[in-house]
């Protein structure tokens, strides 16, 4: 079998296209042909050859050094005149002259390619789908197919995804495509049967790290018999694709080549030292030892910090050049150490001093994450352009891909918050729960501690977390930071279609982050009103403001907005988002949800000393933004007309020491505690009217429950719960100012059983019929995974416009 790396770069190649080389001024290789040559041969390449950017002064200089078993090669860069399309052609075994010729051919492809053919030049379209300058369209795919007939199917710089999707379009090509791509473009095909493609593979090495791990492969024979098969579409590709560690690693290790070749003679830095260990040969040397020790024994924490990574890279250095794919691995997970410890540090630092309201400190904190920052910058940039061309593959297969099974789109729905009793939390468990039963392609991605893991669903991913804070403000709630480029990697692995993000804290910003460096589309849902809630919680307009600005800056980005209710779709675009970007985020209810066991009823009221009376229910949070203070006014006053009523309060938080001190003296206000979401079923059931007067809620999850259980509810007229009740039908919307006006309409609804419990009960049946067929979790699901056969009918139209209040109002 005969193997040969039909695409690497020498030091002949000069201008990067990675900012980041750019930005240093380093050149695009420094990797010595010679080197090439020992790295190919020792690791089973039959000839070797260098594909330098415009120039075939690497080749030569190979061919001089080794005439049996090389030959002269070049990337030629070319263009589409129509749009100014970048392209490279990989162009093998040439003359001098010829090059001559190419060099002046090559400004326009359609006089480049005729020369190519003309001459029967073997040659290949290196990267098919790569855009290299922003200005390849599926349109321009089309006419590469119709102008050549050798591709490159396996880049070692692209992502296994890339190149599988490219090269299986191709594959698949029929004569019909080509009949139809010709009437089309009007570009005459290569060949007579051009649907039929040959294929290369090269590892577009540029760093001197992974030469011939991706090869060109045919049964055996000689240096031109090779070449006429290339040329005749008898070779096919092999080895190694990409990810974004090598794609990094490469960044890095031209990096460390260009400061050689900088600062030779120059004393040792840190960054010098480590990438020595990294990348250099040989052993570490007293320089570099010395820079260790002085590291490990500074007072400075960041210097630690990189002593520790330097002595792991020590320990577990190693030099085999057959291990290059583990060494990248090994350092991998030792750069993830390094960059947790810094932004660990970091958070740390910024947690004591923005408690001590040192604004000079939290400025020279922040200045401390830029080693980490910079050292975790070229692995998004490079995940980011392995996956550039996503949109355009899936041009392709819609276009190409015939009676092919269409893959199941893939969701990944970020939330800092999962196994908490909040609204956000029951509606991921749902979701997630749904997914796995019904085989949705769809995964929850959160952080939480191991001891929560069993609390999880079986489709969730719990990223590694490196720093946690509770606000003192807000204590039911634990932020936790995952670690960034271990996060990274896992998500990447997953190769989502779409990401949804449902809280706007660190797993959500990481979240957005994979969105972007993956280019997919990313979906934001506002589930809570953090600004309304800080009002309550801290009372000082300045945070208010400054989350606000936050929350609003998040969204603004996000490519879609699901809102839970037609009244926050609106208050959002008062508040500068953009209303064509929103929609509608539905809710569901399990079928199976409501049960009426008046046994496990008889027994929540022995254990919890439930007098008899008609009884009103309020589950949730306690916390001051869920205004109960206002709703024991409002039972205090209907208690004075009505004494045989309850008032039952089911939650925990913050407000719970201090509502059972107020009611102590209220023997008909019971507070069972925390309950369980299938205990708190029971509890509908049991009661006889659903009281929530929040003004905060974006959409209120138990209000639904206790609808779907058939249980009457009286709600706010704020927020999302008013859009749940169907005033007049399923229960009453209220507004808060007056806790008489909640009195009298709970007094009614007792008066309303008394008179005829027959017909209340009735009520109630239709209430949970009304629910049960219009909320199920499989209709959100297929809504958000856009394979929903019809719209879930709307029970709540959009209300009249109109003007917002002030509170409403953003500055």
């Amino acid at each position: 079998m005969v193997l040969v790396d039909l695409h690497v770069h020498s030091t002949h190649s000069k201008r990067p296209s990675e900012w980041f080389l750019q930005k240093i001024g380093a050149q695009e290789s420094y990797t010595d042909v010679e080197q090439i040559y020992r790295l190919a041969k020792q690791r089973g390449m039959s000839y070797v050859t260098v594909t330098d950017h415009n120039t075939i002064d690497g080749a030569l200089e190979l061919v001089a050094r080794h005439p049996e078993d090389c030959f002269v090669s070049v990337e030629a860069t070319t263009y589409f005149p129509e749009n100014g399309c970048k392209i490279h052609l990989l162009i093998y075994d040439i003359t001098e002259q010829q090059f001559a010729d190419i060099q002046a051919a090559r400004e326009s492809i359609y006089t480049l390619r005729d020369y190519l053919r003309e001459h029967r030049i073997a040659c290949s379209v290196a990267h098919g789908t790569y855009n290299i300058n922003g200005r390849l369209d599926i349109d321009t795919v089309e006419k590469l197919m119709l102008l050549f007939d050798v591709f490159e199917a396996i880049n070692g710089a692209r992502s296994r995804s890339s190149n599988r999707s490219w090269s299986k379009t191709l594959q698949r090509l029929t004569p019909n495509d080509l009949e139809r791509l010709y009437d089309r473009h009007r570009i005459e095909p290569w060949g007579e049967d051009s649907w039929i493609k040959g294929f290369t593979g090269g590892s577009d090495d540029r760093a001197g790290l992974l030469v011939a791990e991706t090869y060109t492969m045919t049964e055996d024979c000689s240096p031109s018999e090779f070449l006429h098969r290339v040329r005749d579409r008898e070779t096919l590709a092999g080895g190694s694709h990409g990810d974004h560690k090598t794609l990094a690693f490469a960044v890095y290790k031209i990096a460390y080549d260009f400061s050689l070749h900088q600062a030779a003679g120059s004393g040792a830095s840190p960054w010098q030292s480590i990438s020595q260990m990294i990348f250099g040969e040989g052993r570490l040397g007293f320089k570099n030892w010395l820079a260790l020790q002085k590291l490990k024994l500074g007072a400075d924490s960041r210097d630690q910090i990189v002593g520790r990574f330097f002595e792991n890279l020590v320990s577990n250095r190693s030099t085999e050049v057959s291990k290059a794919r583990e060494q990248i691995n090994r350092v991998y997970a030792g750069l993830s150490d390094l960059s947790d410890d810094f932004f660990s540090m970091v958070a740390t630092s910024l947690e004591k001093d923005l408690r001590n309201g040192d604004a000079g400190r939290v400025i020279k904190n922040l200045s401390a994450a830029l080693p980490a920052a910079f050292l975790a910058a070229p692995f998004f940039t490079s995940m980011r352009a392995m996956h550039r061309d996503r949109e355009l593959r899936d041009e392709l297969q819609r276009r190409f891909h015939h009676n092919a099974r269409q893959p199941s789109r893939r969701l990944i729905w970020f939330s800092d918050t999962v196994t908490d009793l909040n609204g956000v939390s029951v509606t991921m468990r749902q979701l997630a729960e749904c997914a796995h039963r019904t085989h949705r392609d769809m995964n929850i991605v959160t952080s939480l501690p191991e001891a929560e893991a069993h609390l999880l669903p079986p489709n969730t991913v719990n990223l590694p977390c490196i720093y946690t804070l509770t606000p003192d403000f807000y204590t039911a709630f634990t932020l936790r930071v995952p670690s960034l480029l271990r996060s990274l990697d896992i998500i990447a692995e997953m190769q989502p279609d779409e990401i949804v993000i449902s809280t706007p804290g660190p797993v959500g910003l990481l979240g957005f982050a994979a969105a972007r460096v993956l280019e997919v589309k990313c979906t934001g849902i506002y589930h809570t009103d953090f600004a309304r809630q800080a009002d309550f919680f801290i009372g000082d307009p300045w945070v208010s403001s400054m989350i606000e600005s936050y929350t609003r800056g998040f969204f603004r980005r996000m490519d879609e907005v699901r809102v839970p209710s037609h009244e926050y779709i609106r208050m959002m675009s008062d508040r500068g988002l953009d209303a064509s970007r929103m929609k509608l985020f539905r809710r569901g209810i399990e079928a199976t949800y409501f049960v009426d066991d008046p046994e496990a009823q008889a027994r929540i009221r022995r254990e919890h000393a439930i007098p008899d009376g008609f009884v009103l229910l309020y589950a949730g949070r306690l916390g001051k933004e869920k205004n109960l203070a206002f709703l024991l006014q409002a039972f205090d006053r209907l208690l004075a007309e009505k004494p045989e009523a309850v008032l039952v309060v089911v939650g925990e938080g913050p407000e719970l020491e201090a509502l059972r001190r107020s009611t102590a003296e209220r023997p008909r206000v019971i507070l069972p505690g925390c309950v369980d979401r299938r205990e708190l079923a029971h509890y509908y059931a049991l009661a006889d009217l659903f009281v929530f007067p929040s003004v905060t809620d974006t959409f209120g999850m138990v209000v639904l429950e206790a609808q779907a259980c058939g249980l009457p509810a009286v709600v706010s007229d704020k927020g999302g719960p008013q859009e749940i009740v169907l005033d007049g039908q399923t229960g009453f919307v209220l507004a808060v100012d007056r806790p008489e006006r909640w009195a009298a309409k709970c007094a009614e609804m007792m008066d309303r059983r008394l008179r005829d419990p027959r017909q209340y009960a009735a009520w109630r049946g239709e209430i949970h019929e009304l629910f049960r067929t219009n909320y199920g979790w499989e209709n959100v699901l297929d809504e958000m995974m856009g394979i929903a056969q019809e719209e879930t009918p709307d029970l709540h139209p959009p209300p009249p416009a109109r003007t917002p209040a002030p509170d409403m109002a953003l500055s």
